[in-house]
């Protein structure tokens, strides 16, 4: 048990120096090396705010729901809205404190990041939704690229204006990838139950 213990520990230490030295790191480039960096970060971080996925995945899902692809619809909606859920809790469930050093003021937690964790839920789906429709596979895996670095960079304009621990930033697309993963098996695997139920009947 003690041995348990000790391994925790020596792992939160750990979490804990990599996370200021990033975040030690971020300041110091914005603030003296590249300062240009923090408003490419501002741009970033405004195009993927939450609310922002959050529309713009409800008008997709009522395109697929007059189209009346409802399975679609859900993936599309279920999912993003997990997530949304899941990161208030999660944040006020741990009461992770911000940066001190942060360029952008923010009242609420940190841990995790919304930022992250919608971003990476939202590009996940619509890789799901649209990537198997593109039959150019140069497009396709074109198309997969620029989603992954969507997320990617969407996360990473946190750690750049400071607003978030690296960790904060890992977590959330995480946890992103699993509210994707888990919408999408849950709505098929309801879907084949409704598609056997009409059979048999």
């Amino acid at each position: 048990m003690n041995n348990i213990y000790y391994i925790i520990t020596q792992l939160a230490d750990l979490l804990i120096s990599f996370d200021i030295s990033i975040s030690q790191f971020m300041e110091d480039l914005t603030r003296n090396v590249m300062p240009s960096l923090a408003d490419i970060g501002f741009v970033i971080t405004n195009i993927g705010d939450t609310k922002v996925i959050a529309i713009v995945s409800v008008l997709i899902g009522v395109v697929f729901i007059a189209r009346k692809q409802w399975a679609q619809a859900i993936i599309m909606i279920l999912p993003v809205g997990i997530a949304g859920i899941l990161v208030h809790f999660l944040k006020d469930l741990f009461m992770r404190v911000r940066p001190e050093n942060a360029l952008q003021i923010l009242n609420d937690y940190s841990f995790p990041s919304g930022h992250a964790t919608m971003a990476a839920v939202f590009f996940a789906v619509i890789i799901y939704l649209f990537a198997p429709k593109i039959h150019s596979w140069i497009k396709r895996e074109l198309f997969i690229v620029v989603c992954v670095l969507g997320a990617l960079l969407i996360g990473l304009s946190r750690i750049v204006l400071n607003v978030h621990w690296a960790s904060d930033i890992i977590a959330g697309w995480s946890l992103g990838v699993f509210c994707a993963t888990a919408g999408i098996l849950l709505v098929r695997y309801v879907s084949v139950l409704i598609i056997n139920r009409n059979v048999e009947k």
